[in-house]
């Protein structure tokens, strides 16, 4: 019988009456010797381990930690609700299978009378190695109606108007491109947000050059003109993707991190 590896971490929160306060409370972890993930490692040696993390059982964020020598590595974050990065981790890691997360029930925390009117919830991960997996959980309450987002994206780039108007006069400008050569219909392009919001070094990332790709790059570089910075205590460069993907009936899709 495989010996079970098991930790657990526990931290205690201070009690805030802040409205909308998300309050940490516990910490776990639980490990187990997991090989199922070996294959991918023996192909991705340089990779120390992967960092997948859920919500509501679904894959949100990966974080690829690859060692750069003793004590240092080096980080490729993957935003998975972002369909140009689901798109790049599946043409660059085609065999990596990703594990079902763990799930956490708590009916009772020490100090919580009446856990339930608390508003409790908790933020899985896992972290995946060639020989073993461990599940994270962090548990926490939350006070107010109001809930705060997860923090993840209030710091990005802004395209102001959205994408929405954007993608539509994509898709009418297609339309005008007579004979057109497509060589990849899936496009993944990076650019950089200036700290006065304007858009510049396009590059393709993903796909081969062709008619095709070059008039996107002309497009997003004409039309993608009004950014609100991203902001880390001050306006900040911001390295910004887009992802053009051309559908069999010809309508477009376009999305923006």
């Amino acid at each position: 019988m495989k010996k079970t590896l098991f930790t657990m971490i526990i931290t205690m929160g201070v009690l805030l009456n802040t409205q909308a306060q998300r309050e940490p409370k516990a910490g776990f972890q639980i490990g187990f010797p997991d090989q199922s993930a070996k294959g991918f490692f023996v192909l991705h040696p340089e990779m120390d381990c992967i960092v997948i993390k859920y919500k509501n059982d679904k894959a949100v964020g990966m974080d690829f930690l690859y060692k750069q020598g003793a004590g240092k590595y080096s980080h490729e974050l993957f935003d998975l609700t972002f369909e140009g990065d689901r798109y790049l981790i599946d043409k660059k890691y085609q065999t990596l299978l990703f594990p079902k997360p763990g799930k956490l029930t708590m009916e009772y925390l020490a100090g919580l009378e009446k856990l339930s009117q608390r508003n409790p919830g908790y933020d899985a991960s896992i972290t995946l190695r060639r020989d073993s997996i461990i599940h994270h959980f962090s548990f926490f309450t939350s006070t107010g109606s109001n809930l705060p987002s997860s923090g993840q994206d209030l710091h990005r780039a802004r395209l102001k108007g959205g994408v929405g108007p954007l993608q539509k006069k994509l898709e009418q400008n297609f339309k005008q491109w007579k004979s057109v050569k497509v060589v990849d219909s899936a496009l993944l392009i990076y650019g950089v947000v200036s700290e006065n919001g304007t858009l510049g070094k396009l590059a393709l990332e993903i796909g081969e050059p062709s008619q095709f790709s070059n008039r996107i790059l002309e497009f997003i570089q004409k039309e993608a003109i009004n950014w609100q910075p991203a902001w880390q205590n001050r306006d900040v460069r911001y390295r910004v993707k887009f992802f053009v993907k051309l559908n069999p009936d010809e309508s477009i899709t376009l999305s923006v991190l």
